[in-house]
């Protein structure tokens, strides 16, 4: 997936997306990496609707 599709998800799928992804053992970092996104977009997106990253 890239930046512009996961963008286009409503803020819970893309937890749900993240929650995959690191189950299949990535790391924030990579699926950030991957997704071209910084970690912080992502923990300010998620924050906003109460989740918060637990390593």
């Amino acid at each position: 997936m890239d930046r512009a599709d996961f963008d286009k998800l409503e803020v819970q799928d893309q937890v749900i997306y993240i929650n995959k992804q690191l189950g299949e053992g990535s790391t924030l970092r990579e699926i950030a990496s991957n997704l071209n996104i910084a970690r912080s977009t992502l923990r300010d997106r998620f924050k906003k609707i109460g989740y918060i990253y637990n390593k």
